[in-house]
């Protein structure tokens, strides 16, 4: 069964101009910011170390791994809250994960490892999931960017900043219409086809 052309074209702006409804899902927003001065790597150089750790004293405890800064859904953030942080290595999976109160970001993947030997300076991009332990929100894909700086060279303190920023997974109202707006286009491409052919 063939519809119209313009059955077909009503239906495509339809999609379009529907309001998209508010899912139920609540998913985190905007981005955080971290510092740490007290960075330690498994190696004495920044530029060859397969881990580093951001916990320090024994027992270990949360070094000076603080939040410096909060957008959306973390604007509400104290600047200077401690992190509780595990080491960040590059042998298993999660690679890093930090905790904040209730939530917690794992990272399940390093999707860039930037090096550049000489510069005493090393970008690793992380990507993972926030959740929450008590649902207060649904688990969010997010990445983080961490850059490590080792000014006076090998053997000296690696400082520390990164950020944090969620990307909140399309709502499924959005996603239908999407999928209903594409059919009509598609539906009306196959129609001007067969009426050209015919």
């Amino acid at each position: 069964m063939y519809l119209p052309r313009r059955a077909l074209c009503c239906l495509f702006v339809l999609a379009l101009a529907s309001p998209s409804t508010r899912a139920e899902a609540a998913f985190i927003t905007g981005t955080i910011g971290f510092n740490d001065d007290t960075t330690t790597a498994n190696t004495t150089s920044v530029n060859t170390a397969t881990s580093f750790n951001f916990l320090s004293g024994t027992p270990p405890m949360s070094a000076l791994r603080t939040v410096g800064n909060g957008t959306g859904s973390f604007a509400a953030i104290t600047a200077g809250t401690i992190v509780d942080s595990t080491p960040l290595q590059f042998t298993s999976s999660p690679f890093l994960t930090l905790t904040l109160g209730t939530s917690s970001f794992f990272a399940g993947t390093v999707t860039g490892d930037f090096n550049i030997p000489g510069t005493n300076f090393r970008t690793v991009t992380l990507s993972g999931n926030i959740t929450s332990s008590v649902n207060a929100f649904d688990p969010t894909p997010a990445r983080f960017i961490i850059q490590l700086n080792q000014v006076g060279g090998p053997g000296t303190t690696i400082a520390f900043a990164g950020t944090i920023a969620a990307s909140a997974v399309p709502e499924p109202a959005s996603l239908g219409l999407f999928g209903i707006g594409t059919a009509g286009v598609l539906g009306l491409a196959r129609y001007r086809k067969r009426k050209a052919n015919a």
